[in-house]
């Protein structure tokens, strides 16, 4: 028993020696059925680990609920979005844990990804919505819903974050499902949800419910834009010169790589750990390594950006010029320090596994 010096249920730190690559995810699917009604939570060193992982629980534990919680597919401080794929598969995996589990859950996610702060709880529970085959849900509340959590209207739904009306029937790819959903109206009422294929139109699966989740961890609601317009001037200075990222989100408009100033739209920042209160860690062997190494690598890309845009400041330049300046917010507002995941980890049970065996 590779777990038995570990109790995921009592605040702690421990190694769980003896569990190399293959008998590891044995150690987890036991784990996980040792904590029912909660998800236990792997730190993977990485995607490709991760995707191991997730690929190996399938055979040794085809009855556990896999969920995964990637990382932004982009740099620190790039000048990109994450993909809209990435992005939904997180808040998909945020909204299920906000539900209640009732069988075993490993939660898989990565170094990088722990490490950066998301979305506050209340924040995106205002942002979501669970409805049902017989629900009430007018055309135009629904309409206006997606609109306001990034969703796109288009003349036929093909990607995620994408919906179409027609008449009483409302096309819409939520994020974090696999196809489009059609929904067919009587009135005000939903009466039925069907899956279909986005190439053929063809109905595929039918559904007696569906969740929907926000397409992006920036939410651009009244709210959320005056709260960054004082963040960002209070950083940065008031905005007297051509800047399209503040102009693009006091517009209310998406601009590429949004998401890296993610912090400065909510009065406070959470991580993963928020999502899943007291559930018990396993880290992937070298994991310390791994945070430090993340950290410094944030920093490092956070300095570069900082000494780019102190350099701009000093040069004249015209007003097309400077408006390409990026202006770097501080790293603890969308990233967690080594104090910070320290303290986050104190209070639960904290596992890592290495291949090698115990020593005495």
């Amino acid at each position: 028993m590779f777990t038995s010096g570990f109790n995921p249920l009592t605040p702690g730190r421990v190694i769980l020696a003896g569990a190399p690559a293959g008998h590891d995810v044995r150690v987890l699917a036991e784990l996980a059925v040792r904590v029912q009604g909660k998800p236990l939570i792997f730190v993977a060193q990485d995607d490709v680990r991760a995707a191991l992982v997730a690929d190996a629980l399938g055979f040794f534990a085809p009855q556990t609920e896999v969920l995964n919680f990637p990382a932004w597919d982009c740099l620190p401080y790039d000048r990109i979005s994450p993909h809209a794929d990435i992005a939904g598969e997180r808040l998909a995996t945020l909204g299920r844990l906000r539900k209640a589990f009732k069988q075993p859950c490993i939660l898989i996610t990565t170094i990088n990804a722990i490490v950066q702060k998301t979305v506050p709880p209340e924040v995106l529970q205002q942002a979501s919505l669970n409805t049902a085959v017989g629900d009430t849900l007018p055309v135009e509340s629904l309409r206006g819903f997606l609109a306001a959590n990034g969703y796109v209207q288009t003349g036929t739904v093909r990607e995620p974050g994408e919906y179409a009306v027609r008449g009483g029937i409302v096309d819409l790819f939520p994020t974090g499902y696999a196809a489009p959903l059609r929904l067919d109206y009587f009135g005000d009422e939903i009466e039925s949800i069907r899956v279909f294929d986005a190439l053929s139109q063809t109905t595929t699966d039918t559904l007696q419910a569906f969740a929907l989740n926000p397409i992006s961890e920036v939410l651009l609601d009244e709210r959320s834009i005056a709260h960054f317009r004082t963040q960002y001037r209070a950083l940065f200075g008031a905005v007297t010169d051509n800047d399209p990222l503040y102009e693009a989100v006091t517009a209310g408009r998406k601009f590429p790589g949004v998401e890296h100033w993610l912090g400065l739209f909510y009065p406070h920042m959470s991580s993963l750990f928020d999502y899943a209160a007291e559930s018990a860690v396993v880290f992937d062997h070298q994991s310390d390594e791994a945070i430090t190494s993340r950290l410094q690598q944030i920093d490092d890309f956070y300095q570069a950006r900082t000494g780019l845009y102190q350099a701009s400041k000093r040069v004249k330049k015209n007003s097309a010029e400077s408006s390409v300046a990026y202006k770097p917010a501080p790293v603890g507002a969308l990233y967690l320090d080594q104090a910070a995941l320290d303290k986050i980890l104190a209070g639960r049970a904290v596992a890592t596994l290495s291949p090698f065996g115990a020593v005495d």
